[in-house]
């Protein structure tokens, strides 16, 4: 069955459906196939399905310990939230002569100095949370601004190491607009299962379950890197060389960039040169954000939501987001072929283009991953040699004449012996925000 055949189809049946078709043996089996392919980009029983590959719900079918899986899983986290999210002021056993705002300070553990940290931890977050997917409706409600927030503030405090980080609003987004999706309100045509797993009543309650589980596949990314700092000062120093690959604590997320750059010099070596070698790129500059991201950055959200199925289909490590950052490479290889300039590979790399078929990536890492067969992977690129006329799906431009005879002009100047290039997106490094340039001497004809 072809991917797009299998897309149609699902798109055509009912919840219930979908259902007896994804888990026809009553396995997860067919409905691993389908994501691999593709095939879940219309189906309303999504989050069912992504319940299964990250383990919330077991691989075998069974109505009744699936529904008690969620039971629990939902137990928890009203449990959590009376925990975690309180307000003195209703707390009836708080003694005001004893604990009160005037007597709340970092020094003490009252009830009044932990709500004010908890303020400023959702401060921080919200502050994300408002520019996620700014032009996307469905973001911008107080409702789902409120949820966001809520579910990442949980999390944080059963992490507080790492904490939060800049992203993680970014990984909930997808999770929280598939689940608006589909938890509607019960309809006939569903079995009583699905509606119970599709209740629109635990939609946070899921949102943190799914998210939880996400972030456990997500582990190296936000790490943090080696043993407690005597200063504030050593604490940075000893990150920015862990970012920059260097120092005996190496990042994880570091060292996972550096996986990426060993896949492509096997997958393609031609153009590992010309990053690696010629150039001397550390992969950290682009890939960084690429995986740390999951690539929401890089596509629009519907395709992000098909790529993710294939990573949580594949492995509960998500190995495959490194082959889909090989694949995300060697799909432009010609336009980077076509570069004489760091600066325009580097813009290339952090600017990724747009992509007509985000299943021509996918499957392009799946065979690079060696989980698939390229003699019958009809999307499969493979790779081309350097003449080609175009790359499948679309063509990129190369430098123009008149951009040649620019930067031939410009050279005269002497001021234009460097040029600035911005190597990296504002991000936070404990609490400070910086953003990375460099300069880098010009190349003469």
């Amino acid at each position: 069955v072809s991917t797009q055949s299998t897309g149609d189809e699902v798109c055509s049946m009912s919840a219930s459906e979908q259902f007896e078709a994804l888990f026809a043996d009553g396995t997860a089996g067919g409905a691993r196939a389908c994501a691999l392919q593709g095939g879940l980009r219309q189906c309303s029983i999504r989050s069912i399905v992504w319940k299964v590959f990250l383990g919330l719900l077991p691989e075998q079918v069974d109505e009744s310990n699936w529904l008690s899986h969620m039971t629990q899983a939902r137990h928890r986290y009203n449990e959590l939230t009376k925990e975690h999210i309180i307000n003195p002021e209703d707390d009836e056993d708080t003694d005001p002569m004893l604990d009160n705002p005037l007597m709340a300070s970092d020094e003490t553990d009252s009830k009044w100095s932990r709500y004010f940290e908890d303020e400023e931890i959702q401060k921080e977050i919200m502050n994300d949370v408002t520019r996620t997917y700014p032009d996307n409706e469905f973001f911008r409600r107080e409702s789902t601004q409120t949820l966001l927030t809520r579910v990442l503030f949980i999390w944080v405090k059963l992490h507080p190491d790492p904490g939060y980080r800049q992203g993680m609003n970014e990984l909930l987004a997808p999770i929280a607009l598939i689940l608006s999706r589909e938890y509607r309100e019960t309809t006939e045509e569903n079995c009583d299962m699905i509606q119970q797993l599709l209740d629109p009543a635990f939609m946070e309650h899921d949102a943190f379950a799914i998210f939880s589980k996400v972030m456990e596949g997500m582990h190296d990314m936000y790490a943090t890197p080696g043993p407690s700092q005597t200063s504030t000062a050593s604490a940075l120093r000893s990150q920015m060389h862990a970012l920059g690959g260097r120092g005996e604590n190496v990042n994880l997320a570091v060292k996972r960039c550096q996986r990426v750059h060993h896949l492509l010099e096997r997958a393609d070596p031609e153009v590992f040169g010309l990053i690696a070698k010629q150039n001397q790129i550390e992969p950290q500059l682009y890939v960084l954000r690429w995986l740390r991201l999951m690539f929401t950055r890089e596509f629009h959200i519907d395709d992000v939501m098909l790529i993710w199925d294939a990573v949580l289909a594949d492995s509960a490590s998500f190995k495959l987001m490194d082959y889909l950052a090989v694949s995300m490479i060697v799909f432009i290889r010609e336009n980077l072929l076509a570069f004489d300039d760091v600066s325009q590979l580097l813009a290339r790399l952090m600017k990724y283009p747009p992509v007509e078929s985000i299943m021509v990536i996918v499957d392009k890492a799946l065979v690079i991953s060696g989980n698939s067969d390229p003699s019958t992977n009809s999307s499969s690129y493979g790779h081309m040699p350097r003449k080609a006329t175009a790359l499948p799906v679309m063509s990129l431009p190369t430098p123009s004449a008149a951009v040649v005879t620019d930067m031939e002009e410009d050279a005269a100047d002497p001021l234009s012996a460097l040029s600035l290039i911005h190597i990296s997106e504002p991000t936070r490094l404990l609490s400070i925000s910086y953003a990375v340039f460099c300069l880098k001497k010009k190349k003469k004809n």
